[in-house]
């Protein structure tokens, strides 16, 4: 508000008043950056979370994971102030072309503004190849007309049949 000030003979308006600014904008969506989008039974990668600034009750329970799971959650100051990690690791018995990462909007920045919408990273594969090793079946095929004679048959010597 602007201090009016009004004496005996003029009026006085002060504009220039510094008034605090009340941040009331929703955060942005983080950066999520897979570092392998295509994983096999077995495998694990490294996922990073990107803010544009600090983030406040950030867990893995705001993450929905399609098809696999995240572990050793933390912040990870070492890649910026704002970068979270996870590692990301693909169920078992599941192929599946189509998955990504969902950060939902239970988490806050340090004014209290929640984010507007959900962030989705991009598609990763998921692989099971247990799966595909099981459904391979081994086929033996007889070899038939074999320059080598067995030892057991004499009378199939390569001079024999010319």
């Amino acid at each position: 508000m602007d201090l009016v000030v009004t004496t005996e003979y003029k009026t006085y308006y002060y504009h220039n008043i510094q008034r605090p600014i009340i941040d009331t904008t929703p955060p942005e969506a983080p950066l999520i950056k897979i570092h392998d989008t295509s994983l096999a039974t077995g495998d694990t990668t490294l996922v990073e979370f990107h803010f544009k600034e600090k983030v406040l009750d950030f867990t893995t329970d705001d993450i929905t994971a399609e098809n696999a799971s995240l572990s050793g959650f933390g912040q990870n100051t070492g890649l910026g102030p704002f970068v979270w990690t996870a590692i990301l690791t693909p169920d078992t018995g599941i192929t599946d072309s189509i998955n990504t990462l969902t950060i939902g909007t239970d988490w806050h920045d340090a004014a209290g503004n929640k984010p507007s919408q959900p962030s989705t990273s991009v598609n990763y594969k998921v692989i099971d190849q247990t799966h595909l090793l099981s459904t391979l079946t081994p086929v033996l095929t007889p070899t038939t007309g074999s320059s080598t004679p067995h030892p057991q048959d004499k009378n199939t010597s390569p001079s024999a049949t010319q």
